[in-house]
């Protein structure tokens, strides 16, 4: 799993972005994900997630 990227958003996700190679919290709405996420976008835009893939 070292070489997968996961985009999540809120806490359902907190599980998959602990356990990727690549674990994206993008505009969380709960903190544990940022808390386990290695990149954390706040802004609603998808073209920063271009910069990370």
């Amino acid at each position: 799993m070292n070489e997968v990227a996961f985009v999540g958003d809120h806490y359902n996700d907190v599980e998959v972005v602990s356990k990727v190679g690549l674990g994206i919290a993008f505009n969380p709405g709960h903190s544990g994900l940022e808390e386990k996420a290695k990149v954390v976008i706040r802004e609603k835009d998808f073209s920063k997630l271009l910069d990370f893939l």
